[in-house]
């Protein structure tokens, strides 16, 4: 397992960093810094997260709600609801074309 890689959020870092026994070694400005910049990150509603998770692998692609619910094992009229949300917040964009297909977008 040498070379199995593990990708860690900031938020996880930081939550191992205060629950460790070790963390009197670490400075408080280190500290302070990764806070800082979990703060700035994108805070996305936790009903939407999965949702949201899945559109940001799509990065710059277009999708319809129907391809959502495929992978997140939802309806489809649930998905079309989370995405309308995530697009009022600002986090998606919605379009349509000729036929009057809906489309979202991760901003």
């Amino acid at each position: 397992w040498a070379n199995e890689e593990r990708v860690i959020t900031t938020k996880r870092a930081v939550k191992i960093m205060l629950s460790s026994q070790k963390f009197s070694v670490f400075s408080r400005e280190i500290v302070q810094e990764i806070k800082s910049r979990t703060k700035h990150s994108i805070v996305v509603p936790r009903h939407l997260m999965r949702t949201y998770a899945i559109m940001k692998r799509f990065s710059n692609k277009t999708v319809k709600a129907g391809q959502i619910a495929q992978i997140t094992h939802r309806k489809k009229a649930t998905e079309k609801i989370y995405l309308d949300e995530l697009v009022q917040k600002g986090f998606a964009k919605k379009e349509s074309d000729e036929s009057n297909e809906i489309y979202y977008q991760i901003l």
